[in-house]
């Protein structure tokens, strides 16, 4: 979250550390808040001095983190992923129609039933509205700071405003049948087709920037490499990285082997899987392979 925060109180001492946060759980199971964390961590602090361990406090202020998982039946849940508290849950729809992934930002949380697309408040998983999208879905939707997309098993990918439903949704015909959850990078959405194209749209403007074509057929997600590239693999064999906002091709690696596994980005190095079990770790900048091992499974 970029507007909510959570204050982290962490006591260091000479046979460890020990952590309190304001949004831990006091008897009743209500967050401490700030001042009682505040209040708990400095008792922990003079019982450690007293012990003559050594103790140090720091205090570390961190973005408030939230998942949001869907369960059979058509449940959400809202959870604070320091806690593992339940913040809300909300059934949607059907319970007998598919539930894709979610998909969140600051303030919403999208999730697809059916043909039917739900957009809840992400602080209390009140909806806030739904409607029926034009297709069958393929995957879960995506969420920029103003749209959500949706992707459909016919390749058309449908983006609704999220102030303003009810006007007509912007709509793009992919050559091939979409059905992987939809990249936000920040600036841009990106997602993939069963012909082996990747496609990159402005996220709050919806416009095609480029496409990618490969020589299979894509069947994992793709992967942002910080600061402005996209990586994606193919049953071609290779994996290609490209510039965020142009498109162009910086690297390609071929690995042989084909790839249905999502590549996996750490700090500046991409480590994917071929579908024969081989592991390689790429180097971000340059593609070139840094080191592989057979047997992964």
């Amino acid at each position: 979250s970029s507007p909510e925060c959570c204050t982290i109180y962490e006591t260091s001492f000479d046979l460890g550390s020990v952590a309190t946060t304001e949004g831990d759980l006091d008897l009743f199971g209500k967050p401490l808040g700030k001042e009682k964390a505040a209040k708990l961590a400095q008792e922990k602090l003079r019982k450690l001095e007293l012990e003559e361990q050594h103790p140090k406090l720091t205090t570390t202020v961190v973005p408030q983190i939230s998942l949001f998982a869907v369960a059979d039946g058509g449940f959400v849940h809202g959870i604070d992923a320091q806690t593992g508290r339940t913040l809300w849950a909300t059934r949607l729809g059907d319970p007998q129609h598919p539930t894709d992934a979610a998909a969140a930002n600051d303030q919403w949380v999208a999730v697809v039933n059916g043909t039917t697309l739900f957009v809840l408040k992400a602080s209390t998983g009140e909806l806030a509205w739904k409607r029926s999208v034009r297709g069958a879905p393929g995957a879960g939707p995506s969420v920029s700071d103003r749209y959500v997309v949706v992707p459909m098993l016919n390749g058309m990918v449908e983006a609704y405003q999220l102030e303003n439903y009810r006007l007509p949704p912007w709509t793009y015909r992919s050559h091939g049948r979409a059905f992987i959850q939809p990249l936000y990078t920040g600036r841009n959405f990106a997602w993939l087709t069963d012909r082996g194209y990747m496609y990159v749209a402005e996220a709050n403007n919806p416009a095609i920037r480029y496409r990618l074509e490969t020589n299979g057929t894509i069947v994992a997600p793709a992967a942002r490499l910080a600061p402005t590239q996209l990586v994606a693999v193919s049953t071609d064999g290779y994996v290609y990285c490209l510039h965020e906002q142009s498109g162009s091709i910086i690297w390609r690696f071929s690995t042989g082997e084909s790839l249905i596994h999502a590549p996996f980005v750490v700090d500046d190095s991409v480590y994917v899987v071929t579908e024969q079990g081989t592991l390689y770790r790429l180097a971000g900048t340059t593609g070139l392979d840094q080191w592989s091992t057979a047997g992964v499974t």
